[in-house]
């Protein structure tokens, strides 16, 4: 009896910061696509919500090996807005057609935005065998 394979695993290859994923390329989004198991189509799109191919269409890959880790370098143009999340959903199907279900990656905020200048403040005086705490105030 056939069985449905397991969801692909989405990596994204950005830096991640305490909420989230955050890059400032909005033109493209580099991640990779890892199938569990025996793939005979790896598919992937990308949206600005979950489940949505509004900023990339499905893309289809065929025979990925099981295990193998595709890395993809989607462009997607001018499409996206500084700010908003971006996901990439992901699914693998089977030899005999059975799908997975649909993996649906972190959210990357695309954020073209200059950081405001804030202030640091650290201790006057250390007497070199403790550590040191600074501060950062006002910045964004």
């Amino acid at each position: 009896m056939a069985r449905h394979p397991l969801a692909p695993v989405v990596s994204l290859v950005e830096d991640v910061l305490h909420e989230g994923v955050y890059t400032t390329s909005d033109d493209k989004l580099q991640f990779t696509l890892s199938p569990q198991g025996p793939a005979a189509k790896l598919s992937y799109s990308i949206g600005s919500h979950p489940y949505a191919a509004d900023l990339k269409t499905e893309t289809v890959l065929n025979s990925v090996r099981a295990n193998a880790r595709v890395a993809v370098d989607a462009e997607l143009g001018t499409k996206v807005k500084s700010g908003l999340p971006v996901l990439v959903t992901s699914q693998v199907e089977n030899k005999v057609g059975l799908p997975s279900t649909q993996r649906i990656s972190t959210p990357v905020t695309f954020d073209s935005s200059e950081p405001l200048a804030g202030t640091i403040s650290c201790p006057k005086f250390s007497d070199g065998g403790s550590h040191i705490t600074c501060t950062w105030t006002d910045s964004m």
